[in-house]
């Protein structure tokens, strides 16, 4: 097997235990959301701008309760950067007892210098659509 082909193994599997827990962690227990991201993280909630993870945790937590269902996702690499990787997310969320809405989402995901193997949000663009 060719190193890229290891790399691209290594990134969609990533990516996918990263869906997987981020939409869980949104939908069951918000308040522990803030633990994908830094404080410098930028993030941008359909057209909203938020400074730091404390602002943007603070402004989910207000939120009515969530169902996330995903349709599909992508990943890559980010050409330019230290094992940054990007993922491309669509699905449809439901809001309590409203109707559900489709949604976009794009992260850039760095590697966490501060702890070893595992990486952080370092861009978050959520839209719907």
């Amino acid at each position: 097997m060719e190193q890229s082909s290891v790399y691209s193994n290594v990134i969609n599997s990533g990516a996918t235990a990263f869906v997987d827990q981020y939409y869980k962690i949104y939908d069951t227990n918000r308040g522990y959301i803030d633990g994908f991201y830094k404080e410098n993280s930028a993030i941008l909630w359909n057209g909203n701008p938020f400074s730091g993870i404390t602002q943007f945790k603070d402004f989910l937590l207000k939120l009515p309760v969530t169902t996330h269902t995903i349709q599909t996702y992508d990943c890559q690499p980010v050409l330019g950067s230290e094992k940054s990787i990007m993922v491309n997310v669509n699905g449809e969320v439901k809001y309590s007892d409203q109707s559900s809405k489709q949604f976009h989402q794009n992260f850039i995901l760095m590697p966490d210098l501060e702890k070893q193997g595992t990486y952080y949000v370092a861009h978050d663009c959520f839209r719907f659509i």
